[in-house]
């Protein structure tokens, strides 16, 4: 028995099994006894064996979960495409209405904000920032249209009736010189 070697069948099926048992949290030894208990084995499984299947099954998952980043990006990048579209068309429909409906605004900037982080820009201050720049500060911007009513917002972005838009001054400190 000692001297049978495993045939290309026996490698997969001993793949599948170690696969299987290494997922359930066996290791080393304990895996190679398991192994060797089988009945309908015609030859020693060995740690050294176990080695090279580890190694086997290691790249095997490996390539079945590599995919390409570019192509994840294109195909997230349209999804989002996709969706600013209809939020540009429900607003302008709710535009219609006597009161807009603002949500579809903020709608837009999240969809805006995931667009910058998919390519791995943000804002720091109004200016674009490699994410890894911005860490966990607060953009003044953003926290001043976070603390905003609606009707705020509403009349920030579309203007009060006399066309004058609110002035952010009124919401951020700035910091002078």
């Amino acid at each position: 028995m000692a001297g049978k070697r495993r045939t290309p069948q026996e490698r997969n099926r001993d793949l599948a099994f170690i696969a299987k048992l290494r997922l359930q949290g066996f290791q080393g030894q304990e895996v190679v006894q398991k192994l060797n208990e089988r009945k309908h084995i015609q030859y020693i499984y060995t740690s050294k064996m176990l080695d090279q299947d580890y190694g086997k099954i290691s790249k095997t998952w490996l390539d079945s979960t590599v995919i390409d980043i570019t192509q994840f990006k294109a195909q997230k990048y349209q999804e989002l495409q996709l969706l600013k579209r209809e939020a540009w068309e429900a607003w302008e429909v709710s535009k219609v209405s006597d009161k807009p409906d603002p949500s579809y605004l903020r709608l837009m900037q999240g969809l805006i904000e995931g667009e910058l982080k998919l390519f791995g820009v943000g804002f720091l201050g109004g200016v674009a920032a490699p994410v890894q720049e911005i860490g966990n500060s607060v953009d003044p911007f953003e926290q001043a249209i976070a603390e905003m009513s609606d009707s705020e917002y509403s009349r920030l972005l579309l203007g009060s009736d006399k066309n004058e838009g609110i002035d952010f001054d009124d919401y951020i400190e700035i910091e002078k010189d």
